[in-house]
């Protein structure tokens, strides 16, 4: 039971995660040592990398659906395995390294001195940040979800788009981590998520990467701002509606039950989870009230003996109280 319940904590919860194995596999020579890296899109393309969070296994492919979209518009996409190093990386050589990589794909000519695309989730987004707020502007544009980023520290200047769940449990630290954003060109916001790269996000992500330059003497064109603006209003108007339909269906199929299959749908562990969890709790549960079990047993049996022996004793009491027959001599 207790390995079955260490498999489930292994699965993600609730929707369904990127399949593992997408994109093209290749480690990559840099100052930090050899990166295990994941390729997407055509070699030589403008280069962009996504960082991950601190979970691992499922949680490095959370960027795969961006991948693959950035990758079908042109953007050669990496995506690092940073668990793989020795040590968790710090900021100043995470940067260097990056740019390692993208001298490798040969996205500037080989000589990359800024990233064109970072983006990073959680963790990662910290790292991302960090590395954007670095002197001399490293990046270009920065995508982030629910970053782990203090509030404290330099400006970040370049073009910012950043992306929340409000039933994250990390929410409350939005207003810290816009306050650092000097050139946001974007905050979108969902109500339900949680601590995820939803893909509700990839079409606001590709439209915030591909729209033209919009920073001029410091400020953003009106232009990228109405462009991403109305990828933000489709892709809400999309899942809008998909979640309506989800709702509908769920509360169709409730029926006399209440509709309680609508809050399943919307929130929460799958219902094959909980089918899968199931065992690992009751088979816990049961283990614990076996001995009380067995103490109610032999309470029962003892009860049952006393019963029967007691109801022996007054069946020889009442054959001793009986009175006997006499036998009478055939002639006195």
């Amino acid at each position: 039971a207790m390995l079955l319940l260490l498999l489930l904590l292994a699965l993600p919860a609730g929707g369904a995660e990127p399949r593992a194995g997408v994109g093209r596999e290749v480690v990559v020579p840099t100052s930090l040592g050899d990166l295990q890296v994941r390729e997407f899109g055509p070699r030589g393309g403008r280069v962009a990398i996504g960082l991950h969070g601190a979970m691992r296994d499922w949680i490095l492919h959370e960027w795969d659906g961006a991948a693959v979209a950035l990758g079908e518009e042109g953007f050669n996409v990496f995506l690092p395995n940073l668990h793989a190093l020795p040590s968790p990386p710090t900021v100043a050589p995470l940067f260097a390294a990056l740019l390692d990589l993208a001298r490798w794909a040969g996205g500037a000519g080989g000589a990359a001195e800024t990233l064109p695309l970072l983006m990073g989730k959680s963790w990662g987004g910290g790292l991302a940040g960090e590395i954007a707020a670095l002197p001399g502007r490293p990046v270009e544009r920065l995508v982030l979800v629910a970053p782990k980023l203090s509030g404290k520290g330099p400006a970040i200047e370049c073009e910012a788009a950043l992306f929340w769940a409000e039933d994250d449990s990390s929410f409350g630290k939005v207003a810290a981590v816009r306050g650092r954003l000097k050139h946001e060109i974007l905050f979108h916001t969902e109500l339900t998520g949680g601590h995820r790269v939803l893909p509700a996000y990839t079409p606001i992500i590709v439209r915030f990467a591909t729209a033209s330059a919009s920073v001029v003497a410091g400020q953003r064109t009106a232009a990228l701002g109405a462009s991403v603006a109305a990828a933000a209003s489709a892709a809400t108007s999309s899942a809008s509606a998909a979640q309506e339909e989800e709702e509908e269906g769920a509360e169709a199929a409730a029926g006399a039950a209440g509709g309680d299959a609508s809050e399943g749908a919307q929130g929460g562990l799958e219902w094959w989870w909980w089918i899968l969890l199931a065992p690992a709790i009751i088979g816990p549960a049961v283990f614990m009230l076996l001995p009380v079990y067995r103490v109610i047993m032999r309470a029962v049996e003892a009860r049952k003996r006393n019963t029967a022996a007691h109801g022996a004793h007054r069946d020889r009491d009442r054959d001793h109280a009986a009175p006997r027959p006499q036998i009478l001599g055939a002639a006195e």
